[in-house]
Order: structure tokens, then C-alpha cells, then sequence
């Protein structure tokens, strides 16, 4: 190494203490200056949100509605009765419970099912007939299928 470089090592050396000192003092100036620059910001900008919102509910009138909600109520109490089994006022009135009600429906669905599934089943006899000996056997299996589907 070079005499310059030497001497300016040993400088630095005898130097350290102090020299680290001092950069440790600018950090934490830095740091503080830093804080202190954010912290300023935030509540600038805190304080013109809410002067803002301020000005805008000063000019603001608010108005409040009331609605009748008793027709809702007595809708949802019907729901109520009707999904524990009870009777509703009008069907006690009418002599007729929430089961005879829900049983006269499901009767009512299964007579349309039972029709659908009879007319196919007589189609398919008229049809192999017409085709031939080749096709009745098909026309048989289908047959019976249907009608063991109407005895379920």
C-alpha cells in the first residue's frame, strides 16, 4: 500500500469513536426529520377530510321516512305457522288444514304423471306392429317397462 493510504487508515482508526458517533447522530436526525415530515402530513390531510365533510353536512338537510311495516309482519307470521303445521286464520275459517291442503296437491300432481306415462306405453305397441316382427320384441321390453314404472 501506499504511505497516503496508510496514513489516512491510521487516521481513521484513531478517529473511529468519534467518526461512528457522528453518523449515528445524522441517522437519528434523519429518522426524527422523517417522522416528523409524515406525521405533519397526516394530520393536514386528517384536517381537510374532515373540514370537508364538515362544510358538506352543515348545507345538508336530512330528511326520515317512516313506513308502516304491519302488512310485512303479518306476512312473515303466516310464513311462520305455515312451516310449523299450524293452521292460518283463513283456512280455520274454511275447515281446511295446512296437511289436507298439501295432500290435495301432491294428489293432484301424480294423476297428470300417471296419464303421461300410460300414453307412450300404447304408442309403442301401434308402432312396432307397423315395422314388423323385427321390432316388437324392443316394443315388448318398452311395454313392460312402462307399466312396471305405473306400478311404482
Amino acid at each position: 500500500m501506499s504511505q497516503e493510504k496508510v496514513d489516512f487508515y491510521k487516521k481513521q482508526k484513531r478517529n473511529r469513536r468519534q467518526i461512528m458517533k457522528k453518523e449515528k447522530t445524522m441517522r437519528r436526525l434523519e429518522t426524527t426529520i422523517l417522522i416528523v415530515i409524515l406525521a405533519a402530513l397526516v394530520v393536514w390531510f386528517g384536517y381537510l377530510i374532515y373540514s370537508n365533510a364538515k362544510a358538506k353536512n352543515e348545507g345538508t338537510v336530512t330528511n326520515t321516512t317512516q313506513m308502516n311495516l304491519s302488512a310485512w309482519e303479518d306476512y312473515t307470521e303466516n310464513l311462520g305457522t305455515l312451516v310449523n303445521g299450524e293452521e292460518t286464520e283463513e283456512e280455520a275459517a274454511e275447515g281446511e288444514t295446512v296437511e289436507e291442503a298439501a295432500s290435495e296437491a301432491e294428489n293432484a300432481e301424480e294423476a297428470p304423471a300417471e296419464e303421461a306415462q300410460e300414453a307412450p306405453a300404447e304408442d309403442t305397441e301401434g308402432a312396432a306392429a307397423a315395422e314388423g316382427t323385427e321390432n316388437a320384441a324392443a316394443a315388448e321390453e318398452t311395454e313392460n317397462a312402462a307399466a312396471a314404472e305405473a306400478e311404482e
